[in-house]
């Protein structure tokens, strides 16, 4: 494709590439016009009304400038020859008039025509915008490979500022050009002949040049690109530079691409001494001498008679056809540099979408949240990725995936969350293939943080909220409490609303991994896709990431793909991926919550009835998962109202959590925690009994959320979140036991 190279990977997927069009369709103000009309032509049938009253203002403005000049004419014939079709003050105010009104419709006209050219390019970028939305991966690796969406910004700019400037005067132009064309044909034929022929020679020559200057702008479009590449790499890299002093090897890569652009930027602007410029020139002026030339000669033949207000009114009629031309082809001068530009967007635009997909149903939920791979396969090109993959993944589990580089982590966790699309096998989701689910349903069960998280050009409440939709703030900000953001976000000038790119804003590699985790938290994700997310934190930083992750996501089946043993250490299994071939093996950490003696965790118990609920958990994290579908079976049970789930579910977790963390002894036996779930006329009460640490949470300090959590004031984040939900709370230390009230009115 002229002016960039595209590589769009398929990434095994069956995309077709985009209909590749020669090079030299881009020459040439007729094919970039005709590129011009494919791109736009969507725009133009949205918006053919306010179009078809800017074509009714451009003939109105055209036949106010075709009538000034006549009623001109016939004012001379009334002055020169006494035959007038009217008085001649009346003539004279006509003609005033007529080009009063020719002014005033040309700037309705532009104004009008400006206003549609804005509507219609905004329809342009809104349907550009969701086309990359809809585009497979395969497309965006390509977009991030070549920059396309800042050439697409710089090309739609260009676009709009071509359109905006020139659209409405070359169309006034056209129509007025043809009607004073037709006019000087009718008053004389010889005079209108000779205008129509130098106008013709006019459009040829200036046709020729744009040609020609398109044919420039098509050649070594990469040498602008080139010399901002290297100012980029110079400021960026101004420490290396520095450091190394390669300032005179930097200073000579910038001086040959400086060059390059200039010989470039002459050979598109210089003027040809022998050539169609001066030709071009020259006719311009022959348009205006030209008729007085003519008129000249034919006045002094004895055979022929010319009317002595003739001569005047043509060149009047020339003097505006002159002026319309050169408008006219200002336009084309700026078309002529559009090719690359529209070039780009039409790729854009003809890339295969992805398939839309149907709305889900009841029938297409899956039954329950285990993943399974099944014999999954994936190559790109002649090299093979991954080989009958097979890996059973229950519910609430936590997996680490390890492996050499190459050896296909990343690409499973693209297969997982359907970023690209399995050479063989599939992935199965509560008993069903990920293909059977719309994927706007199959994704909302994932979430995902890789080793780099993006943080867009948003407000921090925004960037937390784009982890779903509509989402309240009491829901962000809680969520940024969990992950030990929001004491953080706090502190910056504007809070939450402070907007990531600005200089109030600075967060360290370990905050930015929190908001992802905040940004996943809010989507309450079945399965939490970890890819690489603690390869750039220091090991407290880590240390401290990997307790608020497993307390925040109980229950929640992790897949982390990593090399560090520290994060394989915390997980239930791992398995190695050995590269390209179907070996795998497996090991499970040594479980934390084994007793000693090789005995287990007791189970939970529980019962429910139509006023209340009990729930005896052991005081162990693994018992989070329990936890939660407790909370889900009062739920079921209208003990508490459906959109109470999620504050209870984190009120209960954060408490538990806590007293696991800092209330039982390592030394003792498993704990019970005794949780009771009152309705009441008024509202919900929660009780919670436990014979741990003595401590008071309505009388502990805030909770430093920057603290590792073992750091912590004991029951102060409990209290922090508590004051954020519930409207009472009370506590006492009596026969060895805490208990703790908590009560939340219910409208």
């Amino acid at each position: 494709m002229g002016g960039m190279a595209l590589n769009f990977r398929d990434n095994g997927t069956d995309a077709a590439a985009p209909h590749a069009r020669p090079q030299s369709e881009g020459h040439g103000p007729f094919p970039i016009l005709a590129a011009l009309w494919r791109v736009m032509r969507p725009e133009l049938r949205t918006h053919r009304k306010e179009v078809v009253q800017d074509l009714g203002l451009a003939l109105a403005a055209g036949a106010a400038g075709v009538a000034g000049p006549y009623v001109m004419y016939l004012l001379l014939a009334a002055a020169l020859r006494d035959h007038a079709v009217a008085p001649v003050p009346v003539l004279a105010l006509g003609a005033t008039v007529l080009f009063a009104i020719y002014a005033v419709l040309r700037n309705l006209h532009h104004n009008h025509a400006l206003e549609t050219t804005e509507a219609m390019l905004l329809t342009l970028k809104m349907r550009l915008f969701r086309a990359i939305m809809r585009k497979p991966i395969a497309f965006l690796d390509a977009v991030r490979q070549a920059q396309l969406t800042n050439m697409l910004a710089r090309d739609l700019d260009k676009l709009a500022t071509t359109l905006r400037q020139n659209a409405g005067p070359m169309l006034v132009a056209a129509l007025l050009g043809v009607g004073l064309l037709g006019t000087l044909l009718a008053l004389d034929w010889r005079l209108g002949l000779l205008v129509t022929g130098l106008t013709v020679i006019y459009l040829v020559g200036a046709l020729s040049i744009h040609r020609a200057t398109a044919r420039a702008d098509w050649n070594n479009p990469a040498a602008r690109s080139t010399q901002q590449h290297i100012l980029r790499d110079m400021l960026d890299g101004a420490r290396d530079i520095r450091l190394y002093q390669t300032q005179h090897m930097h200073e000579a890569r910038f001086a040959e691409a400086a060059d390059a652009l200039r010989q470039r930027d002459l050979r598109l602007h210089e003027t040809a001494v022998l050539g169609w410029n001066s030709v071009v020139d020259f006719i311009a002026s022959m348009i205006l001498l030209g008729p007085v030339l003519l008129g000249v000669w034919l006045h002094l033949s004895p055979d022929v008679v010319v009317q002595p207000e003739l001569v005047p009114a043509v060149l009047t009629f020339s003097a505006l056809m002159a002026s319309n031309l050169r408008s006219f082809d200002r336009g084309l001068q700026a078309i002529a540099y559009l090719g690359h530009a529209l070039e780009r967007i039409e790729t854009v635009i003809d890339y295969p979408e992805e398939p839309q997909q149907p709305s889900p149903t009841l029938e297409t939920m899956p039954d329950d949240q285990t993943l399974q791979l099944v014999g999954l396969g994936q190559r790109y090109g002649d090299r093979t990725i991954l080989k009958r993959f097979d890996l059973e993944v229950a519910a609430g589990e936590r997996i680490a995936l390890t492996g050499p580089s190459g050896a296909g982590k990343t690409t499973l966790a693209n297969l997982i969350l359907r970023l690209e699309e399995p050479a063989t096998g599939c992935v199965i989701l509560g008993g069903q293939p990920a293909q059977s689910f719309p994927l706007p349903l199959y994704l909302s069960y994932f979430a995902h943080v890789g080793h780099h998280t993006h943080l867009f050009h948003a407000s921090l409440r925004d960037n937390i909220a784009m982890g779903w939709r509509h989402v309240p703030f009491a829901d962000i900000e809680r969520a940024a409490r969990l992950v030990r953001l929001h004491d953080t976000i706090c502190r910056l000038p504007q809070g939450y609303d402070t907007m990531v790119g600005t200089g109030d804003l600075n967060l360290s590699q370990g905050q930015r991994q929190r908001l992802a985790l905040a940004r996943a938290l809010i989507r309450e994700p079945a399965v939490l896709v970890l890819d690489e997310f603690t390869s750039a934190l220091d090991a407290e930083t880590k240390a401290a990431l990997l307790d608020d992750l497993l307390a925040v996501f109980a229950g929640t089946t992790i897949m982390c793909l990593t090399h560090d043993a520290d994060v394989m250490a915390r997980m239930d299994r791992v398995v190695e991926l050995a590269r390209g071939d179907t070996a795998r093996q497996a090991h499970v950490p040594p479980d934390p919550d084994t007793q000693p003696d090789g005995g287990t965790t007791p189970e939970p118990t529980h019962r429910i009835d139509e006023n209340a609920a009990v729930l005896h958990l052991p005081a162990k994290t693994a018992m989070l998962e329990r936890l939660a579908q407790w909370v889900e079976l009062c739920a079921e049970h209208r003990l508490i109202p459906r959109d109470m789930v999620f504050q209870i579910n984190l009120v209960l977790d954060e408490l538990v959590s806590n007293i696991i963390s800092h209330g039982q002894s390592e030394a003792a036996d498993t704990g019970m925690i005794d949780i009771v779930l009152e309705r009441g006329e008024e509202g919900v009460t929660l009780t919670l009994e436990d014979d741990g640490v003595p401590f008071d949470p309505t009388q502990a300090p805030p909770a430093d959320t920057d603290a590792p959590l073992d750091q912590r004031a004991v029951g102060g984040l409990g209290l922090h979140f508590v004051r954020s939900f519930m409207d009472d709370v009370t506590y006492r230390h009596a026969d060895g036991r805490n208990k703790l009230i908590l009560t939340r009115r219910v409208a």
